[in-house]
């Protein structure tokens, strides 16, 4: 919030790999699912982790991740399951729920 922004490029994109925030509740009468984040609890930690809106939107990857480059040093956050998600710059990044600077 508030930050400088920073440019995200999809070098490989990863299937099902989507921009998924909390849904939308309340418009089930008029036909409208939830949808939303598989794991709303790891998204508003994960936004909570960098200085986010609790419900601002993210990247939900299932199976296979993309391959991302970034423009700027970034501060990130993974969160939910194990997926051996890796940064060149560290490698393996281990612990979930964990914001890095990459």
């Amino acid at each position: 919030m508030g930050g400088a922004a920073v440019a995200l490029k999809v070098l490989r994109a990863g299937p099902l790999t989507t921009v998924q925030d909390l849904g939308r509740r309340g418009w089930q009468h008029l036909g409208v699912t939830v949808g939303g984040a598989m794991d709303a609890v790891a998204l508003r930690l994960s936004n909570l982790l960098v200085g986010n809106a609790q419900d601002a939107a993210g990247l939900e990857m299932t199976l296979l991740g993309p391959t991302l480059a970034l423009d700027a040093d970034t501060l990130l956050a993974l969160g939910g399951a194990d997926l051996g998600a890796t940064l060149e710059c560290i490698g393996e990044i281990g612990a979930l729920l964990r914001a890095v600077r990459g």
